[in-house]
């Protein structure tokens, strides 16, 4: 199954930078484990997002200097069906963040996400 998704984020790196991202992601979804109104899932995806990394004193030197970014994904999760077409989903999630138009170590993060679907 495919998914489409867009994203806000706000990562504190250290000190004063913060990082604020604004993208889309394309993700595949495998549901190897089905019941009745629930499912656990595997997701991996990429997508692009827009950052603010461009205050030389507040920069996040590990993921270049423009403003597009290139996330990768993968984690797992399970979601329940709440009805009308809604899903309760709670996830873990493994991002790679770094600059797509640049050589650079970019950044990883762990991220555990609630929320609905639909």
């Amino acid at each position: 199954m495919f998914e489409f998704e867009g994203n806000f984020s706000h990562y504190g790196i250290h000190d004063s930078k913060d990082l604020y991202l604004l993208g889309a992601n394309t993700n595949i979804i495998f549901k190897p484990i089905q019941w009745n109104g629930g499912s656990i899932f595997l997701i991996g995806g990429m997508g692009l997002a827009y950052n603010n990394n461009s205050d030389e004193h507040r920069r996040v030197r590990d993921i270049g200097d423009s403003h597009v970014v290139g996330i990768l994904q993968i984690g797992s999760g399970i979601q329940y069906y709440l009805g009308k077409g809604l899903f309760l989903r709670g996830e873990y999630r493994f991002h790679h963040i770094s600059d797509p138009f640049e050589q650079d170590s970019g950044i990883n993060t762990h991220n555990l996400i609630i929320g609905l679907s639909f």
